[in-house]
C-alpha cells in the first residue's frame, strides 16, 4: 500500500491531513487526486474480478494519468499485463512501483523471459506475413510460436485474424474460446462474432454474444499493434491462467470528500467530470445518493456534453472516437433530449467503420426506443440500404416489415430491387 508523503517536502502524512506539518502547504487539491485515484483503482480491480483485463486497464491508465508513481496503480497495472502475457509492460510496471511484493513478481516473470522473446519474434514474422496476405504462413508461425509461451492475449487475437482471412470459421472459433479463457472483454471478441457468417455460428458463439451484452463492453476493436511494440503469443488450443497468485487490496475512498469535489465541480460548469464521480459513488461504491432533480441535471448536461463532442469527431472523420463519445453519452442514468440523436448517428458512425451489423442494432435500439420520428425514418433508409448491399442483412430487416406496418410504402421501396440482386 502507498505512504502518503507531501508532494511538497515528501513528508509523511497522516489520514485526512490538509497541511503539511513541516511544510504548511495545502494539500486539498493532492488529497482530490489521490481520492481519484483510489477511485479508479477500485474500480479496476472490479472488472479485474470480472475477468475484464482490458478494461481495467483502460481504467488503470487513466488514474496514471493523474499520478504516473502511483504504487498501486503501477502494481495493478503489472498484474494486468502479466495475465495477459504482456510481460515487457508487467515488467516496467512492476519495476516502477518498486515493492518488496513486486520484487517477488518479477523474480518469477523473469524465469519467463525467453520464451517471450522466441514468441516475439514469431509474433512480428506472423505480423509481416499477414500484411503481405500470406495468411496459412502466418498462422503456421503463430501457431508455432504460440506453443512457446501459452499466455498473450495479441497472438491470439492476430491468429484469429488470420483464421478468419482464411474462411476458417471453425478454427476461428476455437480461437475465440482460448481469447475467453484470458479475458472476456477482448475488443476482436465482438468483432469476430457480428463478423461470422450466421450458418457458421455455434451455441458458443451465441453464448459470447450474450455475454458480451452482460459485461457491456463497448464493441469496439482497437488491435492497431506495430512490429516494434508487440508482446508474446499464446499455445492455439489450450490456454492456461496465469499462476502468479495475488489478492490485491481495495483501497480506502472518502466518499464525503469525493462528492464535495462532485458537487464543486457541477458548480463550475463540469458536468461530465462531476457526473463521472457520482456513477462511481452510485454503483461502484454502493453509496445512497439521493436521485433528486439536480444530480439528473448533471447526468443530462453531462449527456449532452459527450454528445456534442462525438459529433464533432463524427464531423471530423473521426469515427472510432465517435462511436465511444456516444457510448459515454449513454451512460448516464438519465432520459434527455440527445438520446434519439445519439442512438441514430452512433450507427452512422459504425457504417463508416465498415462495422455495419453494430450500426443495425444501433438503429435497432432507436426502433425500440422510438417508433416514429425523423431519425426513426432515416435509420429505417439506411439500414434498408445496408440490408440492399449486403444480403446477410435481409432477414432481420423484412421482419420490420410487419412489425412497423404504418412504413409499408417505404419498405416497399426499398425491397422491389432485391430480387432483382444476385
Amino acid at each position: 500500500m502507498n505512504l502518503v508523503l507531501c508532494p511538497i517536502c515528501g513528508s509523511e502524512l497522516e489520514h485526512e491531513q490538509r497541511v503539511c506539518s513541516t511544510c504548511s502547504s495545502s494539500l486539498e487539491v493532492f488529497i482530490m487526486i489521490k481520492q481519484k485515484t483510489h477511485l479508479l483503482y477500485n474500480q479496476a480491480l472490479k472488472s479485474m474480478k470480472l475477468k475484464q483485463y482490458v478494461k481495467a486497464l483502460e481504467l488503470l491508465q487513466e488514474g496514471m494519468a493523474l499520478d504516473r508513481h502511483d504504487t498501486d496503480l503501477l502494481q495493478l497495472s503489472g498484474l494486468c499485463h502479466y495475465t495477459l502475457g504482456n510481460l515487457k509492460e508487467a515488467l516496467f510496471c512492476w519495476q516502477k512501483a518498486a515493492t518488496p511484493l513486486t520484487e517477488k513478481y518479477i523474480y518469477k516473470l523473469k524465469g519467463e523471459m525467453e520464451a517471450y522473446h522466441r514468441v516475439v519474434i514469431a509474433y512480428n514474422e506472423a505480423l509481416q506475413l499477414m500484411n503481405q496476405k500470406k495468411h496459412s504462413t502466418a498462422i503456421d508461425k503463430l501457431e508455432n510460436g504460440l506453443k512457446v509461451f501459452p499466455r498473450f492475449l495479441l497472438g491470439w487475437e492476430l491468429l484469429g485474424l488470420c483464421f478468419y482471412a482464411c474462411g476458417k470459421t471453425s478454427q476461428c472459433r476455437e480461437v475465440l474460446k482460448n481469447i475467453q479463457l484470458l479475458t472476456n472483454d477482448s475488443k476482436l471478441l465482438e468483432r469476430l462474432c457480428y463478423s461470422l457468417p450466421p450458418e457458421n455460428k455455434s451455441w458458443f458463439m451465441s453464448f459470447i454474444l450474450w455475454l458480451l451484452v452482460v459485461a457491456g463492453t463497448g464493441g469496439y476493436w482497437y488491435l492497431s499493434a506495430k512490429s516494434e511494440t508487440v508482446l508474446p503469443p499464446v499455445q492455439h488450443g489450450t490456454v492456461q491462467q496465469s499462476e502468479l497468485e495475488m489478492e490485491p487490496p481495495k483501497l480506502e475512498v472518502d466518499t464525503d470528500l469525493l462528492a464535495s469535489t462532485a458537487e464543486t465541480l457541477a458548480r463550475q460548469g463540469l458536468y461530465w467530470a462531476s457526473a463521472d464521480i457520482y456513477l462511481a459513488l452510485r454503483s461502484d461504491l454502493g453509496v445512497s445518493l439521493e436521485n433528486d432533480l439536480g444530480l439528473q441535471l448533471i447526468y443530462a448536461k453531462a449527456a449532452v456534453y459527450y454528445y456534442f463532442s462525438g459529433m464533432q469527431d463524427l464531423k471530423a472523420g473521426d469515427f472510432l472516437s465517435a462511436t465511444q463519445k456516444f457510448d459515454k453519452s449513454m451512460d448516464y442514468p438519465v432520459d434527455c433530449y440527445v438520446t434519439d440523436d445519439v442512438l441514430f448517428f452512433k450507427g452512422v458512425a459504425h457504417e463508416n467503420l465498415g462495422q455495419y451489423p453494430q450500426a443495425v442494432n444501433q438503429y435497432q435500439q432507436l426502433l425500440n426506443y422510438r417508433r416514429s420520428g425523423d431519425y426513426v425514418v432515416e435509420a429505417l433508409k439506411r439500414w434498408g440500404k445496408l440490408a440492399t448491399e449486403k444480403v446477410e442483412l435481409r432477414a432481420d430487416y423484412l421482419q420490420l416489415t410487419t412489425a412497423y406496418p404504418e412504413y409499408q410504402g417505404l419498405f416497399q421501396a426499398i425491397t422491389k430491387s432485391w430480387g432483382e440482386l444476385p
